[in-house]
């Protein structure tokens, strides 16, 4: 069945292949490249998460929400580590920083979500919003992965207090994390508290970008084609079987991580359209469940209308709370500096 969601699927896919632009100067996993990355992935969460099982393009759908959610953790723990490389002061105000930029909207959301199901007559006790945060099942529909990302955001920080300034010693744990989790996975644990190997995979490359660079561009046509035929032979084992479960899912995330890497070491994606949906991912990311709940009760008609006002009604509700949260930032940052003088 040929869906909204197939619809604004292809016209993203036609969106982004003319972004496109050759570069040689490019560097994988650069600021801009990432940011554009962020508004992409949410946007195909959002078709995956109101796409029906009987959609044309549905098995697509659900493949992309799986690894698109493994880059997205990759490239967060990229960009935090190239923070902490970088800036002295980093850890000192990497706590605040985090609150204000997710763990502030997340509990206004929260509250939004508690009130709409409060006026519908589906009321919530402190203690049920509470567990269903701790149990990964919130009342913010589909934000598990917001959870989960600030409960690694606090491995982050831990990590950062017990290796200080050491850097080989914070890539080497986040090394250990990674094959820990993989291990695992493999043994078949599953616990959604447990170090997400893309997380930290994303350290253990930011830790050793420059290094990881030079030898690629030293060997490159040897790179792409080892990585070609791995590839490959992952494939034929996840097709055959052989892979299951979270490990199944953490080597099909890895694999489009590092084709990831290797498209943004020579290409770079362009608009302004990538630019702003990358401002407004997150909430994004905490919009698509209410947008669809109000679509869906108060409006009829036919799916293909309804799914086109789910997309509509998201993309402005997470355009006003974006700008909302960032008056709010503004506020609260001129709060602290006060009180610092």
């Amino acid at each position: 069945m040929f869906t909204f969601e197939s619809f604004i699927f292809v016209i993203l896919l036609i969106l982004f292949i003319f972004s496109i632009v050759k570069s040689d100067s490019a560097k994988p996993f650069s600021v801009p490249f990432c940011n554009r990355l962020r508004g992409i992935f949410a946007l195909l969460i959002l078709i995956f998460h109101v796409s029906k099982e009987t959609d044309l393009l549905y098995p697509l759908f659900s493949y992309l929400s799986n690894v698109v959610v493994g880059a997205f953790f990759f490239i967060s723990s990229y960009g935090l580590t190239k923070g902490y490389l970088n800036d002295p002061s980093y850890i000192k105000a990497y706590p605040m920083k985090r609150f204000l930029k997710v763990g502030l909207p997340y509990l206004i959301m929260t509250m939004v979500y508690w009130s709409y199901y409060l006026l519908i007559g589906q009321p919530y006790g402190f203690g049920e919003v509470l567990k269903g945060i701790v149990s990964y099942s919130p009342i913010v529909m589909y934000s598990w992965f917001l959870i989960s990302i600030i409960v690694h955001y606090v491995y982050f920080y831990i990590l950062m207090m017990v290796c200080s300034d050491n850097k080989k010693l914070f890539s080497f744990i986040a090394f250990v994390l990674v094959v820990f989790s993989l291990a695992a996975y493999l043994l078949g644990f599953k616990n959604p508290n447990l170090p997400d190997p893309l997380f930290f995979a994303g350290i253990v490359y930011a830790c050793n970008e420059n290094r990881a660079i030079e030898e690629v561009k030293k060997r490159e046509r040897a790179f792409i084609s080892v990585v070609l035929t791995v590839t490959v032979l992952l494939t034929i084992f996840l097709w055959k079987g052989h892979f299951k479960g979270e490990f199944c899912s953490s080597i099909k995330k890895m694999i489009f991580v590092v084709w990831l890497g290797v498209f943004s070491g020579c290409c770079s994606i362009k608009g302004d359209l990538f630019d702003l949906l990358g401002e407004i991912s997150l909430e994004i990311y905490m919009c698509q469940g209410l947008a669809k709940m109000l679509v869906r009760r108060f409006l009829g008609g036919p799916l293909f209308i309804q799914d086109m006002f789910i997309f509509i009604l998201c993309l402005i509700l997470s355009f006003a709370f974006h700008k909302l949260f960032g008056i709010l930032r503004g506020l609260l940052y001129s709060g602290i500096k006060k009180e610092q003088l």
